[in-house]
């Protein structure tokens, strides 16, 4: 991200140091005697295509409203001239909430119905990874406290009385 930013940040500096040499060619062109005058419209397509593509990024960053995206203030803050710093970009997430780590699901799933017991090959089917993470996970929350061992290989979620 912090790369991106600096690289779109470098784009419009150097186009905004063209803007006088394209101004200079314009005051140019007006003068009909000039036979830049013709070229002239070859910038109308370029200027389009950078008009759309500045469109474009605004959109993904989020225009104008206040929303849940921190990218155009990212882009226009001061700060960004450092590459990649770590204070601008900790608050910025991409998109979607984290999925939950697998010891979450695996809890959930033993507080689903407490009364049951699973064995990690039960659990890995439920969780979507191998046996061998099942059981890793189980014995964690065994540790942290909270599933307990009803026999060997068989795991539930802890009273919590």
């Amino acid at each position: 991200m912090g790369r991106l930013a600096t690289r779109l940040q470098q784009m419009t500096q150097e186009l905004e140091e063209m803007v006088p040499e394209l101004k200079d060619v314009l005051a140019e062109a007006k003068t009909q005697a000039s036979p830049v005058a013709g070229g002239v419209s070859l910038l109308v397509t370029p200027a389009r295509g950078l008009e759309r593509a500045a469109r474009a990024i605004k959109t993904l960053v989020g225009g104008d409203e206040a929303g849940p995206h921190a990218y155009r203030s990212l882009l226009q803050s001061p700060v960004m001239p450092v590459p990649g710093s770590r204070v601008v970009l900790s608050g910025v997430r991409g998109g979607s909430p984290a999925t939950p780590s697998i010891g979450a699901r695996a809890l959930a799933v033993l507080l689903e119905s407490p009364e049951s017991t699973f064995d990690a090959a039960e659990m890995g089917a439920r969780l979507g990874c191998s046996q061998a993470v099942a059981r890793t996970t189980l014995h964690r929350l065994v540790r942290s406290g909270h599933a307990a061992r009803q026999e060997t290989g068989r795991f539930r979620a802890k009273s919590r009385r």
